[in-house]
This record gives C-alpha cells, structure tokens and sequence, in this order.
C-alpha cells in the first residue's frame, strides 16, 4: 500500500522577507509577484508551454509555512494525465494565526491538453500561516503521479506602479546589419527610432557562435567555460543562477516567447521561468502571444523574455522584400522553402550569396516590424513608458564574408573560424525612468553583461556569480579579456581592447555529423582590429600583447576545469603524430576525463580505478584535464610527452608532489616553452555532465531546423577485463608522477 506523501516546504527567505514589507493597510491595483518555493522543480509542458512544479499522486499534500502579511491571492495551475472522470479534487486549505482551518475544494477538470487555473483567497493575517495544497481522488485505479501541479505564488499588494522589462532576442543577428550599426539598407526602422533615445554598445561580443551554450552565457552571466553547456554537457545545469530566477526573486513574474529548438526547456534554459512558451511560428506571431501574456498580468511586473528564429532561418516576406529590394524576386528561386533544403540546392550558384544576404535581410526587416508591434501593443496599454527593453542577439552570422579557394567560406555560424561577422551582435537598451542611459557606450561590451543590465534597470542586485557588469552603471574596462567559444570544436577567440587572437584546432572537423567539414586555418592567428577589422591580415602573436592574449587563453581553460590535475601540452610542430598514453588512477573512484584541443583525436578507456587516453600529438595546444574523488589523490603516468613542468616553471621528475604545491590560481603566466606542465587547479563547486533526453517534439523542429547529433569527441570504451584497483597507498591530496619519453 502507498502512504500519503507529506511534503513541508521551507519558508522561502525572500517570501517573508516581501510579505513582512508589505503594509497591511497598502491599497491600490499595483502588485508584486511571491513565489512559493519548490525544491528540485520539474518543467512540464502542454502543447507549446511549459511550467514548472511538481507531480502529486492522490492522497499527496504540499505545505508552505506563510509570514503575516495582507490579503493576498494564490494563483497556479495544474494539469492531468487523466482523460475521463473522476479526475478528483484539489484541497487547498489555509491554517494557523490563532483560526481555525479554511479549506477551498476545487473538482479537477479531466482534461490534459490544457492547463487549468487555480486560484484561491488567503486572508489577512496578523500571525503566521501554513498553506496545504492536497490532492484528493477517491478512485481506487488512479494511477500515481497523475496531477502536475505548477509552482504556485501569491501576489500582494505593491506601493509602486508595475514595471516590465523586455529582452527582446534575435537568433543569429549580426550587429553590422542593424541600421543604427551603420547598415545603408533600412531593415531596422522601428528599432532605430526606438532605441535613439537609450543606449547603444558600440561593440559587443558573443560568448559562443551557436545557440544553446550563448544564451546559456546570457541568462548566467557566466563564460562557456563555466557553465559548460554546448560543450560537454547538452544542458544548462540548475546549479547556476539565472537571470529569470533573479527576477522571480525580486517579485516579478517571469514569461517567455521562445522559437523553441536549442532554447527548448531541455536544455535547462527555462529555470526561473513562471511560463515558458516553445512554438514555431513568425515573429509577428510570437509578439501577438507576448503582448496576450503582458496583459494577463497588466498588474504585475513582469519579465519578458522573447526569441525568435525568423532572422536565424532566413525567412522574409513579400512586404520586406517589397521595402528593401522591390519585390520578392530579390531573395532567388524558391524563397519560402527552409533554409537548410534551399541552402542545399541553390549553394551552388554563382548568385547565392547576394541571394542569402537579401534573405536575411527581408527576415530582420520582417523581424523589426513584429519589434514595433509590440511597441504599438504597449503603447495602446500604456505600459510603454513603464517598459525597460533591451535588444540583441546570441551570436551572429557568416554570409559569404570571405572567399577561400573560389569558394564561399561560410553561410551560417558554429564555426571554428570565429571571426567577426560570428560574434558581434547589437546591444541596445532603453530604460525609460533612467534618462540619462543615452549614448553610445564605447569599448567592448560582452554577452556576459545583459543579465546585470536588465538587472540594474529593475533596480534589482545581481547574483555573485555574476561575470559581467551592468552598461548602465558604468562603460566596459578597457582592459577587460573577453574570450568567445566554439564549442565542441575547441576553437575560442580571446581579444582585449582592439587585440584579438583566435585558437584553433587546426584539423578537419565538422560540427554536425552529417555536415560537411570545415576548411582548416592556422591553428592561430592574431588581429588588430584597429587597423584590421576585417581581419584579413594575421600578425604574429610574439608581440607583448599577443603573450598576454595566449596568457588569458590559459586563464580562461583553467577556469573550466575546477578542482582537476591538469596536463598541458604545448604546441609542437615537429612532436606532431607522436603516440601519447597518460592515465590517472585514483584512490577511488576512477578520475573523470575532460580535454581540450584533442579535436576528437583520443581513444579513452576506464580499467577500473585507472583512467587513460591514448592519442597521437595533434598541431594544436591542448589541455587534459583529470579530476579525482575527494581525496585529490591520483598517480598519473604519462609515456611520451616530453620534458615535464610546474605551472612556476620548475622541472618535475618522478617522484611525489602535493596537490596543493603543485596548485596555479592564474594571477602569472604558465611557462611557454616545450615542456608539459602540469598543475592543479583551485576548487569550484563540483558540477555533474547533464544528460538530457530531448522530448520528440523537440527532436523534430531541430530536424526542421537542419541540426543533427554531434559527432562523438571521443571513443569511451567499457571497462577491460583486468580491471585495475584503486590505489589504497595514496594519501589524501598526494600526486605521484611517472613518465617516460
């Protein structure tokens, strides 16, 4: 027999805290947004929207613990699994302050395709209170885990009149096409006009050049390296916080208009959100369903978050073309049919790339007037003076900029060549109780810094954690290293200032596993944007800048790799093709394996407590990166490596080390000579790979959208017979080292 599930929540420290500032005898229609806590929350979807919360089998209860506070309302929903009667009841019952209980009875709707309101009166109370939601369902064949119950929250009464702030996100728009960016052509009026009275980055870069690990950057504020997504795990891991999360927070509510594919829930991007809309559809579309969601809460402050694909996917119209070019014959044969068929059958004409490019424009120019309806939409509400919104994009787009051997290098992004048309995108923000956020802000703003932004207009605090920095507050440092990604493909740009220098892997690669591969440049090449921002005309990278751009480079790797025993290979040209084996065993546990710039070069195999990777030396630098148990205690063995080194640049042999003597935090730069150096790194939270499954829906529209699966980075091999044991002789924090040329 099943027992009744009781589960008693924790009193949220932001909830009591909201409640008790509020007045009781505070009046009006403005409100603020309380959110209940629900640990380890799940994201449910119906049809296009998702939210998250909790299943309840019959006989489950939820208990909040509630503050004193005013009147207040309760709103949530729920949906079923169940298609026909009885679908039972929801028992929502409020207790304590010296009253008796008060419950409210709500017969469930045997309905799934849809989510049902609940909404329920909680009183003025002096004390504090205890909330219990039950599930009630007196037949004996219902199944558990029947009722999905969304988070619930309250919202209460709020001195101020409401505020929306608006992140408006084009997939895949470079900044050089957007009017107030120098573009002659006119696809961007609205935005234009609108944003002549906020503030405008002069440059800022992406922190990847694909979707799912730049808005993973976006939404934490946190490098690619840090948050890993797009990289070795498929999913933003719910560890990190999260732009929507800090709003949520801070009382409001929290929605999103999303095309869906790499920004489907799936891939861990919804945390934080009270609603979170996946559908396929134009951007005037999306804005229509937006501007549906604002008015629901006209009297919340609200977080919108809205994306859309049109621009990513090429797809104008007759109007936009009309605009731009004077009719739709501008935009070549079969103009409406999906990109990645169209790409496939028209690439070879000589005409393609002006085709492309008038392709993309027709959609930004589409995407700009579905921007000004919403404007329109606000303004008729009269939220639009109460409306901060900021405007960019994860990552930008090749089209046709250069031309490699006769041929068009690239249509398209999540290159390893990261060059500029990949990375900049637009930045522009426009707050309208802050009027003195005008202008043009110079230096190189990143990705990194839209969370603080928005923040810092809502006039909430930004998480710790944070990397970047609020525009509004202050222009970027000119110092300021800011390193963009290619992940899988273990290529990054690092720049400073005008500087930039790219890494590579230097061998033929794809990215999807049907795809073609990419042409292969020069492992590294170094810019002066200054006087090359096209950059045509690499430049050695020996000069002090170049030194301190590679120095940032390992920076930034370290970062990735917390709390691991690293091994870094340095470039080496005449080395290359060399067999390597390096293997670590633990005193425990078998160490987890993580690389960088192997380039899917290594064949991994676990023995028991003894990880090794068996590779030949590629062209490009690279980073193995080892992390053990708790003890950090390993003995690593390395054949064929060469010279070893200390991050201070002192010869190891064999013998024993510690794993704290042999610790680097970054503050001086790693040896550059032929040696492999090998150091530890400082401790971070211990993050888990997140394995996602991916629901079928969301398998299709990736399909629609031409992704596939990723070729494997490398081959993991079961376990061997001959297992081999952990060492037990290892102290706790000890390294030993054995290694022969």
């Amino acid at each position: 027999m099943r027992l009744p599930v009781r589960l008693r929540l924790p009193a949220s420290p932001c909830l009591a805290t909201v409640l008790a500032a509020v007045s009781l005898a505070c009046g009006g229609r403005a409100q603020r947004v309380v959110h209940l806590p629900v640990p380890e929350a799940e994201h449910v979807a119906v049809g296009s929207e998702s939210r998250p919360g909790l299943w309840l089998s019959p006989g489950d209860a939820v208990r909040w613990p509630l503050p004193a506070g005013p009147a207040r309302r309760l709103s949530a929903a729920y949906m079923t699994v169940l298609a026909g009667d009885p679908a039972g009841s929801l028992r929502i019952r409020v207790s304590g302050a010296g009253r008796p209980g008060r419950s409210n009875v709500l017969t469930l709707s045997a309905d799934p395709a849809r989510w049902h309101p609940v909404s329920a009166e909680v009183p003025r109370s002096a004390g504090p209170l205890e909330l219990e939601i039950a599930y009630e369902n007196p037949g004996s064949w219902t199944p558990p885990r029947s009722l999905f119950l969304a988070e619930p929250s309250f919202t209460v009464p709020a001195r101020d009149p409401p505020r929306a702030v608006v992140l408006f996100d084009v997939d895949s728009l470079r900044a050089d096409h957007v009017g107030a960016y120098g573009y002659l052509a006119p696809t961007t009026p609205r935005s234009d006009r609108f944003f002549r009275d906020g503030l405008r980055a002069e440059k800022c870069v992406a922190a990847a050049n694909w979707t799912l690990p730049a808005h993973a950057s976006m939404f934490t504020s946190e490098t690619v390296a840090r948050h890993d997504a797009g990289r070795s795990s498929m999913a933003l891991a719910d560890r990190f916080d999260t732009l929507a999360e800090s709003f949520a927070a801070a009382g409001y509510r929290t929605v999103a208009v999303t095309g869906g594919g790499l920004v489907h829930p799936s891939f861990g991007l919804a945390q934080g959100f009270d609603r979170y809309v996946s559908a396929s559809e134009s951007a005037g579309e999306a804005v229509r369903r937006s501007l549906d969601l604002l008015r629901e809460y006209r009297n919340e402050p609200v977080f919108l978050f809205f994306h859309t694909y049109q621009v990513h996917e090429y797809v104008g119209d007759p109007e936009a073309a009309r605009d731009l070019f004077g009719g739709v014959p501008a935009l070549g044969p079969d103009w409406r049919s999906p990109l990645h068929e169209w790409y496939a059958a028209h690439s070879s004409s000589p005409a393609f790339p002006v085709w492309a490019r008038h392709r993309y424009d027709a959609a930004l120019r589409s995407v700009d007037a579905a921007f000004g309806l919403l404007l329109d939409g606000l303004e008729r509400e009269g939220r639009l003076s109460r409306t901060a919104i900021l405007l960019t994009a994860d990552h930008g787009e090749a089209l046709c900029d250069r031309i490699v051997a006769g041929s068009c290098l690239a249509v398209g992004h999540a290159t390893p060549y990261l060059f500029e048309e990949e990375l900049l995108v637009p930045f522009e923000v426009r707050v309208p109780w802050m009027p003195k956020a005008r202008g043009v802000i110079r230096g190189n703003a990143s990705e990194l810094d839209v969370a603080p932004t928005l923040l810092d207009a809502a006039g909430v605090n930004a998480p710790a954690a944070f990397e970047g920095r609020s525009l509004l507050s202050s222009p970027p440092p000119a110092s300021r290293p800011l390193v963009s990604e290619a992940p899988p493909l273990d290529a990054l740009a690092v720049r400073i200032g005008d500087h930039k220098l790219i890494r590579r892997a230097g061998v033929p690669q794809k990215f999807w596993a049907s795809g073609g591969e990419f042409v292969v440049f020069p492992v590294q090449q170094s810019f002066d944007l200054s006087k090359d921002p096209g950059e045509r005309t690499p430049l050695a990278s020996a000069s002090d800048w170049g030194r301190e751009l590679l120095a940032e480079v390992d920076r930034y790797l370290a970062s990735g790799f917390p709390d691991s025993l690293i091994v870094r290979f340095p470039r080496s040209p005449e080395e290359e093709g060399r067999s390597i084996v390096v293997s670590a065993l633990g005193r425990g546990a078998s160490p987890s394996l993580r690389s960088f710039g192997l380039a899917a070069q290594g064949v991994v195999t676990q023995r028991g407590a003894r990880t090794e990777i068996r590779f030949r030396r590629p062209r490009a630098p690279f980073w193995l990166a080892f992390q053990p148990d708790e003890s950090r205690a390993l003995a690593l063995r390395i054949e064929g490596a060469g010279p070893l080194a200390s991050a201070a640049g002192g010869r190891l042999d064999r013998g024993t080390y510690s794993w704290s003597g042999l610790g680097w935090a970054g503050r001086e730069r790693l040896p550059g000579g032929a040696e492999t150096v090998i150091f530890t790194t400082p401790r971070s939270a211990r993050r888990p790979r997140v394995a996602q499954s991916l629901p079928s829906d969301a398998v299709t529209q990736l399909l629609s959208l031409g992704y596939l699966p990723f070729s494997a980075a490398s081959d993991q091999r079961p376990a061997a017979a001959g297992d081999e044991p952990p060492d037990a002789s290892l102290a706790a924090g000890e390294v030993r080292i054995d290694h022969a040329d």
